[in-house]
């Protein structure tokens, strides 16, 4: 259970980050937070079952309509999953392109601009990235937060078995142990 709390912290710090980020860092921010994502074996699994959520759903065109500007006012933006899990697998593929394009040498305040402009009514960069941020990256970050959440009960359940388990399977083995020493001695010795 310890581990989905502190999971569910990091992704928080890691949100706060991309929420506080100048939109001259945005891109670099936004490319440790998905090198850290693909690195975490519980948020891989939940993203990979959120990819299968809508099989139909071009998973890589979000960027290309951010890009674009999606009618040009962040007001005229609609999203095309049907569900929370299919936002969220757009959300990371978008977010693993920003990555991409920063890893390509793109300036920060060019993905800012490129990204930001169909979701901010705004003209100044910084705001445009925050409004990104708040408007689609958070859900992702909202998204896994929740399914870490509802898991770790789940997870928590399984673990007190694992350990009641082991503490009797202990017990009957010391119990047998003690019942035929010169054999749990043997056992007990390298070959």
């Amino acid at each position: 259970m310890r581990y989905q709390q502190d999971l569910q912290v990091a992704l928080r710090e890691r949100l706060r980050r991309l929420l506080v980020a100048n939109s001259e860092d945005a891109g670099h921010e936004v490319r440790l937070v998905v090198s850290w994502m693909a690195g975490q074996p519980a948020l891989r699994a939940i993203l990979a079952e959120a990819e299968q959520a809508e099989p139909g759903l071009d998973l890589d065109g979000l960027a290309p309509a951010l890009r674009e500007g999606a009618g040009g006012l962040g007001r005229l933006f609609r999203w095309p999953s049907e569900s929370e899990a299919g936002r969220a697998a757009l959300i990371w593929h978008f977010l693993q392109q920003m990555a991409e394009d920063d890893k390509a040498g793109t300036d920060g305040s060019r993905i800012a601009i490129n990204y930001g402009h169909a979701l901010s009514s705004g003209s100044n960069i910084n705001d445009m990235w925050r409004e990104l941020a708040e408007r689609a990256i958070r859900l992702l970050f909202d998204y896994l937060s929740e399914r870490v959440g509802a898991e770790s009960s789940v997870l928590y359940v399984i673990e007190r078995y694992v350990r009641r388990v082991e503490w009797f399977d202990r017990g009957d083995l010391y119990q047998r142990a003690m019942a035929d020493t010169r054999k749990a001695k043997r056992s007990m010795t390298p070959t």
